[in-house]
């Protein structure tokens, strides 16, 4: 009596069992976590008063010599600045991947 072969069937089972011994290493191997890096400050470019961004707010590297600036106003002290207390210059929310002087001076200069 002749066996009856069914190709597909049999092409199938290997398959899962394919299937089964990869999903086996994949189970045992620990999940490779990836955390982007944050951006670094001192990476970032200094904003240049010819920049387009900084022409449109009339920013300016020193706020004693900008026009319209009220005194004691300066980056360092606007929200919108984000660098460190002290620092020469640091980031601000204006001005995305560049930074700004803490001396400096823009008309989008706020305290609230």
């Amino acid at each position: 009596m002749a066996e009856i072969v069914n190709p597909g069937r049999r092409a199938w089972l290997q398959r899962i069992a394919a299937g089964f011994s990869c999903a086996s290493v994949v189970v045992a191997r620990p999940a490779a976590t990836f955390e982007f890096p944050a951006p670094d400050p001192a990476a970032a470019l200094l904003l240049s008063i010819a920049d387009p961004a900084a022409v449109a707010v009339h920013y300016a590297e020193d706020a004693a010599k900008a026009e319209g600036a009220k005194p004691g106003s300066s980056c360092a002290n606007c929200s919108a600045y984000t660098g460190k207390t002290g620092a020469v210059a640091g980031p601000c929310t204006l001005f995305p991947n560049k930074v700004v002087k803490a001396a400096g001076w823009c008309n989008a200069w706020s305290n609230l």
